[in-house]
């Protein structure tokens, strides 16, 4: 069993206007980075963080906007360890949950 994880996962967003959005988050280092299109929009390491939930919100898109939420829950206690979970949320509407 390993102790180390992370999460990795992508979503296209937009109806006319598509925009792939990749989630990359390292659970050992505590660094998230999310990426659109192939291009760098939040990189943020955190590994000794004291907040329960982490939020990346960012928009997608020029002619068709579009608001994406990252959110991110740890346990309460011994979080290096255990999976944690991730929602995104486009326009404030749930769209998918993953799991360490």
């Amino acid at each position: 069993m390993s102790f180390v994880r992370g999460l990795d996962f992508d979503l296209e967003v937009g109806e006319a206007e598509r925009h792939r959005v990749y989630f990359h988050w390292n659970q050992f280092w505590g660094i998230s980075e999310i990426d659109v299109d192939g291009r760098k929009v939040i990189r943020k390491a955190r590994p000794f963080g004291f907040a329960i939930t982490s939020r990346y919100r960012f928009n997608v898109g020029e002619s068709e906007r579009h608001e994406v939420l990252i959110e991110k829950k740890r346990p309460l206690l011994y979080a290096g360890f255990r999976p944690q979970v991730v929602r995104i949320f486009i326009e404030g509407q749930f769209l998918s949950e993953y799991t360490s």
